[in-house]
């Protein structure tokens, strides 16, 4: 099965060096882009932009990784073409911009990390000159969550500082975090943040806008710092969350349904169930709060996590294949779940379902459902095919290729 997994890695990195538009030396893709239309999503195609989350800096890292296992020169030429992409166009974020998946983290920590592997040193001085100067942006700039905000870069940056142990990066650190501390609002158990002042009926649990997400960031903090205010509002954190768990669903409710969407208040509540929102992401939290604590109630939390994922895990119920909120974010914790129980029917039933992905899709030459949710083509690492990809590389070669939707 490796084998078939890393064919369909290659295949699909092929593809996308087949795709890739070049302007001098710059690699950019046409892809599929989302507007908001009542409650649809309405997909347009559009040039990408540099960001991880669904731009060249993404698609960059994923050829990079396939490069190490391949050595094809397409991967490498592709891969430094889009990092520089990345890099022209930072300056041209206006939100979010310390956000790793949306921001200028994301693009800096590709930048290093492709850096590192082609031994470009060039590449590596200018993402850390990136971090270095999200030191001068102002906290009002800043925002909370995985996607946009802190808690997605926090992670992200003590990866890098710990390779080369800067102290204006120390600095920003501090700063994300007592952000993050200081934007907590006290809730009946524990603490919450508010990532949706418009549209949600409480403030949300889930990784990429909630409390997991945040709560996962401030435990990293202080396993790097020591300082004890971020394990403690990173406990609490995970208490409003667990408060709010519905034992008959076995998941985290997804509280951007507003009252009005429900018909009477004894209705079950919506929950969600991917790595943005609901038990995968969740899952995936607490088995890293394990790793950093070795507090068995973080495993307790995140079996549940685990089993629930397991129970909706395939494409009748996913639709998709993507990181964000597809086959290959919800097979992130199954993965993590084997990892840390030694239970390997996690393990089977992933590989099992990427073995029939292959049959339905690759083999047809079909593309995989993307997380457009639409027939529109889309490249990137989190909603589309460079993710995918990704996902297909790390079955092939678990131990090479850690997760991408954990940073630590």
């Amino acid at each position: 099965m490796q084998t078939e997994f890393l064919n369909t890695a290659v295949s699909i990195g092929n593809a996308l060096c087949r795709d890739a538009l070049n302007y001098n030396n710059q690699y950019n893709w046409i892809g599929a882009d989302n507007d908001i239309v009542g409650e649809k999503p309405r997909p347009y195609y559009a040039a990408l932009k540099g960001t991880w989350y669904n731009g060249t800096s993404g698609i960059a890292w994923f050829l990079a990784q396939l490069h190490s296992t391949t050595g094809d020169r397409r991967h490498r030429a592709v891969a430094l073409g889009a990092i520089e992409q990345a890099l022209q166009t930072g300056d041209n974020i206006q939100h979010g911009k310390s956000g790793f998946h949306s921001g200028l983290t994301g693009i800096a920590f590709a930048a290093v990390e492709i850096g590192e592997k082609f031994d470009q040193s060039n590449l590596i001085e200018r993402g850390l000159q990136i971090l270095r100067s999200l030191n001068q942006l102002p906290e009002s700039e800043y925002t909370l969550d995985v996607i946009d905000g802190c808690a997605g870069a926090i992670p992200a940056i003590i990866r890098l500082n710990r390779r080369y142990r800067e102290g204006v990066l120390d600095e920003l650190l501090h700063k994300m975090g007592h952000y993050l501390v200081q934007q907590a609002q006290a809730e009946q158990k524990g603490i919450s943040w508010n990532t949706m002042p418009y549209g949600s009926a409480a403030n949300l649990t889930g990784y990429a806008h909630g409390a997991a997400g945040i709560a996962g960031a401030l435990l990293e903090l202080y396993h790097h710092t020591q300082e004890e205010q971020y394990q403690k509002a990173a406990l609490a954190g995970f208490d409003y969350e667990e408060s709010c768990f519905d034992a008959e669903q076995e998941n985290w409710p997804d509280f951007r349904e507003s009252k009005t969407m429900r018909q009477r208040e004894d209705t079950p509540r919506l929950c969600g169930c991917a790595w943005c929102h609901g038990a995968p992401g969740i899952g995936l939290s607490r088995f890293r709060a394990y790793q950093l604590t070795q507090n068995e109630m973080f495993v307790k939390s995140g079996q549940i996590a685990a089993n629930t994922t397991l129970r909706y895990f395939g494409q009748k119920h996913l639709g998709n294949f993507s990181l964000c909120h597809g086959l290959f974010g919800n097979a992130d914790v199954l993965l993590c779940a084997s990892e840390v129980t030694g239970d390997e029917k996690f393990i089977r039933q992933v590989e099992e379902r990427a073995v029939e992905a292959i049959e339905q899709f690759e083999r047809r030459k079909v593309p995989f459902p993307n997380g457009t949710q639409s027939e529109f083509n889309s490249p990137g690492m989190m909603l589309g095919m460079a993710g995918i990809g990704y996902g297909f590389l790390r079955l092939a070669d678990r131990q090479k290729y850690e997760s991408v939707l954990l940073i630590h």
